[in-house]
């Protein structure tokens, strides 16, 4: 009896055919099952990921003397991170990745090149933006941690510097990707109430009590309702970790200002920014009065 190759190889095909449609069916009917049965407490689950009612915090109004002066006015101010890791480069099975003399291919959040021209004007920027440490110091904390063999991903150079000096330092040639835009889900960019004449009238103009109350003394305090304005609610999609961005859909409806609607269990609003405020504090006598006094006080040695 001879051996057919022919007829052994076609039923060896069949079989390996019956093999993939039967598991092409039973993939089929586990989508159709789990589509029926769980397709829609899945749908729900994903969207409470990926959207969320977000806050958009109003713009708190300024404070105006009466000589056409800025008092106090709400200004963006950032904590500066460097993001100096390196990583292996790996492909898509997990392995590292080499060149033509066997060296690791190293991944930088920013290359030694753009690193090593940008270093200079980084600190620069940060030194003419800063009253309390100069180049030296800017360079030496951010040079020691790049040369470190495992830098950090999230290293600390300055807390609350101001926007603008944040933002130029993110323009430096090749370095954006290395300054880290948020903190455990939190943006680095935050509000800050700021007193433009320091403490010139500080005490009548007022000031927030703590970082966790609202409340505050003051012109600030008497007048909050007016300067507060309406924090927004919106409707939101998530873009990527850390970045939401409004959603607009079929029937969404676009708010006017001061009015809101209900989506579901949650309420939209649209935000409404505080007004500003004039006080009768003229700039030009007050800082007399001021200078005045803290000659009076020097003189007698009075303790307040």
């Amino acid at each position: 009896m001879s051996f057919d190759g022919s007829k052994a190889h076609v039923r060896m095909m069949i079989v390996y055919l019956a093999l993939a449609i039967g598991v092409g069916l039973g993939v089929f009917l586990r989508l159709i099952n789990t589509q029926v049965k769980h397709g829609e407490e899945w749908r729900k689950l994903a969207e409470g990921r990926e959207k969320d009612i977000r806050e958009d915090p109003a713009k708190r109004g300024t404070i105006y003397s009466s000589d056409g002066q800025i008092l106090a006015i709400t200004l963006p101010v950032c904590d500066l991170y460097l993001d100096l890791t390196r990583k292996t480069q790996v492909d898509e099975r997990g392995k590292g990745v080499y060149d033509s003399l066997n060296h690791p291919v190293i991944l930088n959040t920013i290359t030694d090149e753009n690193y090593a021209n940008g270093l200079d004007e980084v600190c620069r920027i940060l030194a003419n933006n800063s009253k309390t440490h100069d180049y030296n110091y800017y360079y030496s904390r951010i040079d020691s941690e790049r040369r470190k063999a495992k830098p950090r991903g999230c290293y600390l150079i300055e807390r609350s510097i101001p926007y603008s000096t944040w933002e130029a330092v993110c323009n430096v040639k090749g370095w954006n990707r290395a300054v880290v835009k948020s903190k455990d889900n939190e943006s680095v960019i935050r509000q800050v109430r700021a007193h433009i004449y320091n403490n010139l009238g500080e005490n009548t103009i007022g000031f927030r009590n703590s970082n966790l109350s609202k409340s505050y003394t003051g012109l600030e305090g008497y007048y909050d309702s007016i300067l507060a304005g309406q924090d927004g609610k919106y409707l939101c999609r998530r873009l990527t970790r850390s970045v939401w961005i409004k959603e607009n859909h079929p029937g969404h409806l676009m708010l006017e200002t001061g009015d809101s609607v209900t989506i579901g269990d949650n309420m939209q609003q649209e935000r409404i920014d505080g007004s500003d405020i004039i006080a009768t504090i003229d700039t030009r006598f007050q800082d007399i009065a001021e200078n005045s006094l803290r000659k009076h006080l020097a003189r007698y040695g009075a303790e307040s």
